[in-house]
């Protein structure tokens, strides 16, 4: 971290910024868009590699390994063939990735898929990876966003919103070059030091999960086995048709996506019977998707199909142990489902017959002390990395921004 605030003390000194003369153009002025390949892909590897949505990343082309081929000819390859700096647009994809725009720089024949925009450049005027790294900062971005036609999952930003929105650049290329030399000493940095925070965050859930494990599966001997079913009962969530989820309503439809935000809600004014509603303190389960037990903070809501609510029998073991073993059996289902699974999935009559060491309900309540004395340390240290990595994430945007304002 110290040779990061070195290398970003010598941009702060006035004689190091050279004013040079920018213009403003259409990114239609300076560069062609075009399309990718719309055929249909294959996993056999037969054809040829081709980049999909998903795999463009902070401001890099990823090849993730798990490659999907387009099975073409050599004529029509060679309409759609990536070279060095072309520039690939994410046209399509949720809200967070739509936008975000990639550098292609790998080796090997690769073609690019109909999510894709490619920006060919003239050469002249910009260089790709200035433009790169403008696409890339937080004012473009916010900017080409604030035009895409939105759906519940998705969002969509055509070729012609790209090519009309306007772009300020230095006339000279040498003074292009140094601002990407620049960016991409310190910001080669800045990602450094997010790296290692991103590692520490890891290594702190990782900590946690060994304490978990531990806790959860030493000293059982004299633990009852029980099934899920013999401790708690667990009820299935409403399937909703689409005409049935309103825009308004007088009771919110709980989703698996509103765990995690307060938009999107749709709403029910069917009167159900009571255990079709959750409520604040209830222990809920997704067993789709976003995998795994929940505590509901909210208030009064529907839960949808893909949730249970889970009632323990409190004769026999606490919510909250209930709770912790549901977290740890995650890891036990992910083991047997296969380390390549993508979506978690299991059906109640499985969870159901799912087995328990249960111990008494004075060792149940020391346990759960134990796990969230050990869930307080995971959280601030988690918070922690995650002030720093907002932190060097702000100061990235602080870079590009002077970068594109002519100061740096």
């Amino acid at each position: 971290m110290s040779e990061l605030i070195s290398r970003l003390s010598i941009l702060e000194r006035p004689d190091t910024i050279i004013k040079t003369a920018w213009t403003t153009k259409r990114i239609g002025d300076v560069a062609k868009t075009q399309y990718g390949l719309s055929e249909p892909m294959n996993q056999e590897g037969k054809g040829y590699k081709i980049f999909r949505m998903g795999e463009v990343q902070g401001g890099r082309l990823i090849d993730t390994g798990v490659m999907k081929y387009a099975d073409i000819d050599q004529q029509e390859f060679s309409q759609y063939k990536l070279q060095k700096n072309d520039i690939l647009f994410n046209r399509t994809n949720s809200f967070e990735l739509v936008g975000k725009t990639g550098l292609f720089d790998l080796d090997g024949d690769y073609c690019f898929a109909s999510y894709l925009v490619r920006l060919k450049l003239d050469h002249q005027t910009l260089i790709p990876e200035f433009l790169n790294y403008l696409m890339n900062s937080a004012p473009f971005q916010a900017s080409v966003k604030s035009k895409a036609s939105q759906s519940i999952n998705q969002a969509n930003i055509n070729a012609t919103i790209l090519s009309n929105e306007e772009i300020s650049f230095p006339i000279s290329l040498q003074e292009q070059r140094r601002i990407v030399t620049t960016l991409d000493e310190v910001l080669g940095a800045i990602a450094i030091a997010k790296a290692n925070a991103e590692v520490n965050l890891r290594n702190t859930l990782a900590l946690f999960a060994g304490e978990l494990n531990f806790l959860l599966t030493s000293n059982t001997a004299s633990w009852n086995e029980k099934a899920i079913s013999d401790v708690c009962r667990i009820i299935n969530g409403r399937a909703y048709k689409q005409q049935e989820l309103l825009s308004a309503g007088k009771y919110p439809v709980l989703r698996v996506g509103n765990f995690f935000t307060n938009k999107h809600w749709y709403y029910s004014d069917l009167e159900l019977d009571d255990d079709k509603y959750c409520d604040g303190g209830d222990l809920l389960y997704a067993w789709s998707a976003s995998f795994g037990p929940r505590i509901w903070t909210g208030g009064k809501v529907i839960y949808h199909y893909h949730i249970w609510k889970v009632i323990p029998d409190v004769t026999l073991i606490e919510r909250d142990f209930l709770r912790w073993f549901f977290e740890w059996d995650v890891e036990q289902i992910k083991s047997a489902q296969g380390t390549g699974t993508t979506m978690m999935h299991v059906g109640k009559g499985s969870m159901d017959a799912r087995v328990i060491l249960v111990p008494d309900l004075a060792t149940q309540r020391r346990i759960v002390t134990a796990i969230q004395k050990a869930e307080r340390h995971r959280d601030d240290l988690m918070n922690l990395y995650e002030r720093k990595l907002s932190a060097l994430e702000e100061l990235k945007q602080s870079l590009l921004s002077k970068a594109f304002s002519g100061n740096l």
